[in-house]
């Protein structure tokens, strides 16, 4: 039985009390790297992080944002589910507004697509023509981050697209467009595989693709496999802990804020368009990092979090690759991690409908370029579109 109830965000005092006290105990390294960030997360930025995080932060004014978009929390198939589910504007109709669920990856959250949701749901105000379509908006968190907690049993990763398919059968939701960076596109790929009939079509800002075949190779796509092998080699160290060593990250990161924030924010910054000066804040401002952190804090989820990344290495049954002919539109941003090429894109990807070389923008599209990717969602005909 599908039975979401209403869900608010309410973190306890004496658990904000506390991340405070544990702030202010902070024990600092040596700083090697004289403010580079060549060593990782840069001494100076996290010091004035922290202080701010510990002094100047409102959480609950925070809180009062993000729960002022309805949220909810279900269990589907013994999974705990929290989501987001934003109707469309009444300006557009009942009958004209179009489902699209939107997946997130790591280390962001459901709250960094809440700015896209917004402009999907209602366009107009934020200054989209009048022929702009709207959206109805679904954003389920993914197990184990923030309120989405793990199930009281052993599970497997490849049963997300199911989930998220079955989210969307209990909200009455047979047909969707599904849009998702990072983990969320996998997701999404996965889910055009396995669940074709159930989508419009799906839009993502990488292809995921696991061989690139037996066809000899563009010189773009070589370039692509060179990037991908250098990216592995200096900056996937995370990646490696938190594929085979979850648990050993996962103590250090729930006991201190420090080590959190570490974590996290050297991502944040590597990850992103910070062209043209350079600016971090510019992008991610102190309220936004300090949100980010605070809800994996307060739910102790930066561990589980981590079973995107170490449950599907477990697989014994690797799941089969096959190309998708689901209608795909992607938005290649030029700071992506490792951005693939169109003709990489192919090999995966049978019927793109749309690709556009975004100007700019990093990892995180969400935040960095959130009308620009609002804006390629709403230029797809997806109910126009065919196979």
């Amino acid at each position: 039985m599908f039975r979401p109830e209403p869900f608010a965000i309410d973190v306890p005092d004496d658990v904000l009390v506390d991340l405070r006290d544990r702030i202010g105990r902070t024990r600092w390294p040596k700083d090697l790297d004289d403010g580079s960030w060549h060593l990782g997360a840069d001494r100076t930025y996290l010091e004035r992080l922290l202080a701010y995080w510990r002094e100047g932060f409102d959480w609950r004014s925070q809180e009062r944002r993000l729960n002022a978009y309805p949220q909810f929390l279900v269990e589907i198939d013994g999974w705990p589910t929290h989501f987001v589910h934003l109707r469309a504007s009444p300006r557009a109709g009942r009958e004209a507004a179009i489902p699209i669920l939107l997946g997130h990856g790591w280390p962001n959250t459901f709250a960094d697509l809440l700015d896209l949701a917004d402009r999907l749901a209602d366009p107009w105000r934020f200054g989209a023509d009048e022929a702009a379509p709207a959206f109805d908006v679904v954003v389920p968190s993914l197990p184990g981050y923030i309120f989405s907690t793990l199930p009281d049993r052993r599970f497997s990763w490849r049963e997300v697209p199911q989930i998220w398919v079955e989210l969307m059968n209990g909200l009455g939701i047979e047909q969707f467009v599904a849009h998702g960076t990072d983990i969320g596109g996998h997701v999404v790929r996965w889910m055009a595989v396995e669940h074709p009939d159930r989508l419009f079509g799906i839009h993502t800002t990488s292809p995921t693709v696991r061989d690139p075949g037996p066809r000899p190779l563009s010189d773009r796509e070589r370039a692509k496999l060179a990037e991908d092998e250098r990216w592995e080699r200096e900056d996937g160290a995370y990646s490696y802990m938190q594929e085979t060593r979850p648990m050993t990250a996962a103590y250090g990161l729930t006991d201190s804020p420090a080590g959190l924030a570490a974590w996290i924010v050297e991502k944040l910054r590597e990850w992103s368009d910070l062209e043209p000066n350079g600016d971090f804040e510019r992008v991610w401002p102190l309220d936004r990092v300090c949100t980010l952190l605070t809800l994996y804090w307060v739910t102790g989820s930066i561990g589980t979090s981590f079973v995107s990344y170490f449950d599907p290495m477990q697989d014994s049954e690797p799941r089969p690759w096959h190309p998708t002919d689901v209608p795909a539109a992607f938005a290649a941003f030029p700071r992506n991690i490792t951005p693939s090429p169109r003709e990489w894109a192919e090999r995966g990807y049978t019927n793109i409908v749309r690709w556009t070389e975004m100007p700019h923008g990093g990892h995180f599209p969400s935040v960095e370029a959130v009308d620009d990717l609002a804006a390629d969602i709403r230029a797809v005909n997806w109910r126009g579109i065919s196979r």
